[in-house]
């Protein structure tokens, strides 16, 4: 978890009721501290999102790939050859 419980704590009791007595310098600080925190974790987990999301690209790509790359098709048969009829 990115966020303290006392910060959990901290927003849930922020009410349209009671938001003047959060109208000082310190809460303002510590709502904004709260506000970089989740934008930071925001980012990282964009970025974590890009990477797993490029290693599935990757996995579907080589799961595309022939397994065999020299592959020789087998001489067919003489008895399916139709040069004796």
């Amino acid at each position: 978890m990115f966020l303290s419980k006392a910060d959990i704590t901290f927003l849930e009791s922020i009410k349209r009721e009671n938001l003047h007595e959060f109208s000082n310098e310190q809460s303002v600080l510590r709502f904004l501290g709260i506000i970089e925190t989740c934008v930071a974790e925001m980012s990282r987990l964009e970025h974590q999102i890009q990477e797993l999301s490029d290693g599935v690209d990757r996995l579907r790509q080589e799961k595309k790939k022939p397994k065999c790359e020299n592959i020789r098709k087998s001489p067919k048969p003489k008895y399916l050859s139709s040069t004796d009829a």
